[in-house]
């Protein structure tokens, strides 16, 4: 027998001790080719599937849970096999990773020339510049807790945001898959090392002490993450991202989770409101000159993860498989003698990509031109663009002009700094706009450009932590939290609760048990009562530093339908562009009073 069908075999009879243990089912009473779901009920389902995930330390999809999937032992055995693989495979990588770095600085050794050498290291370091994503703090505060001995204590932080921006009601959750791809790579080089050997406090004594140096260099990544998929909606106070570990761990990535959700979080919001307010109608994304970070990769993806899968930025485009799609630029009708001349010879070497920009000097003659260019060279328009002046009129005006000339199928494309306000009014005003294409507003979140999301201390050792703060936007909740989202009968998203971890243990259902939860500002309560469907959106994406390969990989098109998905799930009161109504989120009784018997505590304590 291979080692492959002996290894399916142990999990297979791991299995069987499972539904032993748990539900008195004997291997001789189940082959491992019946359905599992004939044996047991639903519940009893979702518990086994829990059951597996704890055991074996894998996450199960939503197709194995359901009890309606006519899935066998022998089937989760096998994807077991599968994701295990994957997990040794993501190990291996970043192992090999390491040791190929390590190998790359050690050449350094070996060149004589000063300068050459120099310039080799400063080349490697820069090619590594994300594998430090932290700030001095992080470091400074994890020497301190190692040199106390604390270093290791179990604790657990989570990432969530206060407000959601632009004055709506939802956040986009998006950034988690380049976050995961960093982490999946983390780790100090030897070369980070000798550099933070060498950093020196003000009175020229070592920031670093060299045993904190080799504590570094020894311990591998030991996190366990649980986080909301990119294309979800987030609201205020709810986690983002949890993170448990050892205490320097857990601190220590603080930076590149708000670095790189924040920004992420925003834009993909941006975009989503956007799309909305265009109806149906195309959007593109032509924003890499003004992006604000460098390529303009992170602002491209983010955009895409809100639904606008088409950008002129190349590199983007080639890595995310989005849309590839770009016009010209006045300065090509600048060259040439005549705007008639530029546009005719546009035509006849792009005959596969004939948008004309027509207002580089008059935009309804440039308008003409573009029609008479198009009869001369017997090339057809697929699309004029307006970059300029009262985008309204000038395309009203346009229509007329095309359709005079059977030109029906040209469709006419506006940019000009728009937004989704600025969308929302030309629709307004019978705009004959077929689509938009977005820039600054878009990929700087120009009205907002910062999301303001958090990260905060949940729990140590065991003992949960708030915030306590006289700014009660400021006041964290205590302990490690997730959310029940609650649905109607329709599957749509009636609000979310926050409870403690663990609160409710199924994945997703109905609910046993009514649940009280409280509007934190106002206490007043709402009620949802037994038998509610629900799910909650928190899903593991690494486990004791294993990264789930397939979340940090997602196809950003996919992510895409997911935000698509989610949105059309809110009703439409909460996603108006201006004065959208608030969406329910509130804490649940018991962790509320928790809340509140830990406020009230400190206030007796300091009046002592």
């Amino acid at each position: 027998m291979t080692q492959e069908k002996l290894n399916l075999k142990a999990i297979q009879h791991t299995i069987y001790d499972i539904l032993d243990q748990n539900f008195g089912i004997l291997e001789k009473e189940m082959r491992v080719t019946d359905v599992v779901c004939n044996f047991i009920d639903s519940v009893d389902m979702v518990k086994f599937i829990m059951d597996i995930e704890k055991k074996f330390g894998v996450h199960m999809t939503d197709n194995f849970i359901a009890a309606e999937n006519a899935i066998t032992i022998q089937d989760i055995a096998r994807f077991i096999m599968c994701e295990q693989s994957k997990q040794q495979s993501s190990l291996k990588n970043k192992n090999d990773t390491k040791n190929k770095i390590d190998e790359l600085f050690k050449i350094a050794d070996t060149i004589q020339d000063d300068d050459l050498r120099n310039k080799y290291l400063e080349i490697l370091r820069d090619s590594m510049s994300e594998k430090m994503w932290l700030d001095k703090y992080h470091l400074t505060m994890a020497h301190t807790s190692f040199l106390e001995g604390k270093a290791c204590e179990p604790a657990t932080y989570e990432m969530f945001i206060r407000k959601n921006p632009f004055g709506g009601s939802y956040t986009v959750s998006a950034g988690l898959g380049p976050f995961l791809e960093w982490l999946n790579d983390y780790g100090f080089s030897e070369d980070s090392i000798q550099w933070l050997a060498n950093c020196k406090n003000k009175d020229g004594t070592p920031t670093f002490k060299p045993e904190f140096l080799e504590f570094l260099r020894s311990q591998k990544l030991s996190l366990t993450i649980d986080a909301v998929p990119e294309g979800e909606l987030v609201f205020p106070n709810e986690p983002i991202v949890r993170v448990s570990g050892p205490e320097w761990q857990v601190g220590i990535v603080e930076t590149a989770i708000l670095n790189g959700l924040n920004a992420s979080c925003l834009i993909a919001t941006k975009a989503t409101r956007i799309v909305n307010a265009a109806e149906h109608r195309p959007v593109m994304e032509f924003g890499l000159r003004r992006a604000q970070d460098m390529y303009g990769m992170r602002s491209t993806r983010s955009a895409a993860v809100g639904g606008i899968l088409t950008t002129s930025n190349a590199d983007a485009a080639r890595k995310y498989n989005l849309g590839w799609v770009g016009t010209h630029a006045h300065s090509f009708v600048m060259r040439h003698d005549t705007e008639p001349e530029a546009f005719e010879n546009w035509l006849l070497h792009n005959k596969g990509n004939t948008t004309l920009l027509v207002d580089t000097y008059d935009t309804i003659q440039g308008v003409k031109n573009a029609i008479a260019a198009s009869k001369k060279t017997g090339v057809p328009l697929d699309m004029i663009r307006l970059d300029s002046g009262d985008l309204a009129s000038l395309s009203i005006a346009a229509r007329e002009l095309l359709d005079a000339a059977d030109m029906r199928n040209c469709k006419i494309i506006a940019s000009n700094d728009l937004d989704e306000y600025s969308i929302t009014k030309l629709l307004e005003s019978g705009a004959k706009i077929d689509v938009f294409a977005l820039g600054t507003n878009l990929v700087t979140a120009a009205d907002q450009p910062s999301l303001g999301g958090v990260y905060k201390l949940k729990s140590i050792n065991g003992v949960d932590k708030m915030k306590i703060s006289g700014d009660a936007i400021k006041r964290t909740i205590p302990g490690a939290t997730e959310i029940v989202r609650m649905l109607d009968g329709n599957g749509n998203f009636m609000g979310d609760v926050i409870t403690a971890h663990g609160f409710i243990e199924q994945p997703y259902g109905t609910l046993d048990f009514p649940i009280i939860s409280v509007n934190a500002r106002n206490s007043t309560e709402r009620t949802y009562e037994k038998n509610t469907m629900f799910y909650k959106p928190m899903v593991r994406v690494v486990t004791d530093g294993v990264i789930d390969t397939e979340t940090m990989n997602r196809n950003v098109a996919d992510i895409a339908d997911a935000t698509a998905h989610s949105v059309a799930k809110l009703d439409k009161k909460y996603k108006r562009v201006q004065n959208a109504c608030e969406y329910h989120v509130e804490i649940e009784q018991g962790l509320y009073k928790k809340q509140t018997e830990m406020v009230m505590s400190h206030i007796l304590q300091r009046t002592k």
